[in-house]
């Protein structure tokens, strides 16, 4: 039982790390973004732009 307890501390040990490495992530984005260029601060235009010109040639 403790083996168990001690792998799950573990595995709830990495899963806090890499959730407060995803939530520095997102907020390092937002003050790039609220800093940034329109071109950075916009990214999903250039998402949907893509197919287009794809479809163009």
């Amino acid at each position: 039982m403790e083996e168990l307890l001690r792998s799950f501390s573990w595995v709830a040990l990495a899963v806090g790390i890499i959730a407060v490495i995803a939530v520095i992530e997102v907020l390092l984005r937002t003050i790039a973004n609220r800093f940034g260029t329109p071109q950075e601060r916009f990214p999903h235009r250039v998402g949907t732009e893509l197919p287009r010109m794809l479809r163009n040639n």
